[in-house]
């Protein structure tokens, strides 16, 4: 009996050694642990999209560590006649956590291409250019470092090259890149041809053609029309100066790319054209010709005519202000600036007896304010 009592005794010391020995735990190793545990489950989910093979043992790991770290957090020392097995029991959890965890747990769908790669204008970054894959209809801007990525579907074509476009301000240009899971730099030669005042000249001078081309196309439309003296279209006039009515008067100028209304406005800008209403003067414009357009007496009195500037525009190109590499400002001084001057003269029907002017002048201001850009290869000129 006295040996039963013995051997009963034994297991439960025993017992109470292995399962009942509880000393104080260690909280902040376990909540270390499980910290990094979260922090590399957000970094490798959450900012690498396709993690590689040595990512992805990483994060297992760190699974595995966690929640080890996580379990000893709420369970005490495991002792066995004094002897603590706490440390070697978490270790081989955690081991045995790590190969459970299966990879594909881990590993995002990688089943995409892409390209990673640098930009330089020279040898310096170049920040907001468009780098555009056209066939796979992916395109993205370079950063601040010049640093892109391209990212697309992966398909089963077997093409070994891809055409790249890049796309800024001066350039645009498209080249074929060979596969490679080398990392792509490009480098784009400066293109930026100096401003000078002479190239500023010839956009002027353009800018001056193109708007005698439009006044072709303004006479082409306005009719068929026959020169005229000052003396003849004086006595036309008289008849609408002399008659007793109400008036209106409507005036407007027209620019290259740009319009003005109200008398006010026009004279604010220095167009003093305007000033004198009648054409004994030719409306301040001394060397030019008259031509008639449409001349009907009352009771259905109009008469159209338009007076053309003889004289050839001439300007100056004031100091070039410097605003970036690509970009200049200027002001440009007009003598001889309004080309034509437009009136039609109605007292008719059409307005009721009322004696309406309007007044049509069509040229430059007297001064001007261009932005020079250089665009695509060449400088332009704004307004």
């Amino acid at each position: 009996m006295i040996e039963v009592r013995k051997i009963v005794g034994e297991v439960v010391n025993l017992t109470n050694h292995i399962v009942h020995k509880v000393d104080p735990v260690n909280y902040k190793i376990s909540i270390v642990l499980f910290g990094a545990l979260v922090f590399l489950i957000i970094i490798l989910t959450v900012f690498i999209d396709c993690p590689s093979q040595f990512q992805s043992s990483i994060l297992r790991l760190s699974i595995a560590l966690g929640i080890s770290a996580l379990i000893s957090m709420f369970t005490g020392e495991w002792n066995v006649k004094g002897q603590s097995y706490k440390g070697p029991i978490t270790f081989s959890l955690s081991i045995l956590l790590y190969f459970m965890t299966s990879a594909a747990v881990v590993k995002a769908d990688c089943s995409y291409s892409s390209i990673q790669g640098k930009i330089f204008m020279g040898n310096k970054p170049l920040k907001g250019a468009l780098i555009n894959l056209p066939q796979q209809d992916v395109k993205v801007l370079s950063n601040g470092s010049g640093s892109f990525l391209l990212q697309w579907e992966s398909d089963e074509s077997n093409s070994d090259s891809l055409l790249i476009q890049i796309q800024t301000q001066s350039i645009d240009t498209s080249f074929y890149w060979i596969k490679s899971s080398v990392a792509l730099q490009i480098n784009l030669r400066n293109p930026l041809v100096p401003i000078s005042k002479n190239m500023v000249s010839d956009l002027v001078d353009r800018r001056i053609q193109s708007f005698e081309s439009m006044m072709k196309a303004s006479f082409l439309k306005w009719g068929s029309s026959r020169s005229i003296s000052l003396y003849q279209l004086i006595e036309k006039y008289e008849a609408f100066d002399s008659r007793e009515s109400k008036y209106r008067n409507e005036f407007l100028f027209q620019g290259l790319d740009q319009k003005i209304a109200f008398r006010k406005n026009l004279m604010h800008f220095g167009i003093i054209e305007v000033e004198q209403l009648n054409p004994y003067e030719k409306h301040h414009i001394d060397s030019s010709s008259i031509y008639l357009l449409e001349a009907k007496e009352f009771p259905n009195y109009k008469l159209e005519y338009y007076v053309q500037n003889e004289r050839p525009i001439q300007y100056r190109i004031d100091q070039l202000q410097y605003v970036s590499d690509d970009e200049y400002k200027t002001t440009v001084s007009y003598q001889e600036n309004v080309r034509n001057i437009r009136v039609l003269l109605n007292c008719s029907n059409e307005t009721n007896g009322v004696k309406k002017r309007q007044m049509e002048v069509y040229g430059f201001l007297p001064v001007e304010e261009y932005v020079l850009k250089y665009r695509h290869g060449k400088w332009g000129l704004e307004n």
